[in-house]
């Protein structure tokens, strides 16, 4: 997470995440206020840690609890 600190991250996991979640690049922009690369690169770490998953080019929600 050398991009982004972990309060930005947090507030991104919100965001991306059920219930409200819409896991965009476009979204977290709009939502967070920071660049095209740094949304990118948080939902790259949420796709690391299986938070959210990519199907058919699209990411996608695949939150569980506990995570």
């Amino acid at each position: 997470m050398s991009e982004f600190d972990a309060d930005m991250y947090e507030k991104a996991l919100e965001v991306a995440l059920p219930p409200r979640g819409e896991p965009s690049v476009a979204h977290l922009q709009h939502q967070l206020l920071v660049s095209w690369n740094k949304a990118t690169a948080m939902l790259e770490q949420m796709v690391a840690e299986g938070r959210i998953s990519t199907y058919g080019g699209r990411r996608v929600t695949a939150y569980t609890e506990g995570k």
